[in-house]
């Protein structure tokens, strides 16, 4: 019913893409002082890949299903690093005391 290219959009990719953009809000929110801020660099992640997405449904840009993998690979370990990287940046008493 579903082909491995479906199943890979909506089980890896999208979660994937998510992830990667809400931990990079989490890492930009800890240095910058408006939330506002952190959410906005967030859609910096997803724009390029909302791009990619469209290229590929309108037909002008194939991206093979072992592409996508690799891509999807790719997002997992860039959301890895950004969870440690941001569990050694992450100080909350400090962004407590600046957001106001």
């Amino acid at each position: 019913m579903f082909s491995a290219r479906t199943i890979l959009l909506i089980v890896v990719l999208g979660p994937a893409a998510a992830l990667v953009s809400l931990q990079a809000a989490i890492v930009i929110s800890s240095r910058v002082n408006d939330p506002r801020t952190a959410q906005q660099f967030g859609v910096l992640i997803i724009l390029p890949l909302t791009a990619v997405f469209v290229a590929q449904f309108t037909g002008s840009w194939w991206l093979s299903t072992s592409w996508l993998l690799v891509t999807g690979l790719g997002l997992v370990l860039a959301w890895v690093f950004l969870v440690l990287f941001s569990v050694a940046l992450f100080e909350r008493e400090t962004i407590l005391t600046r957001w106001r």
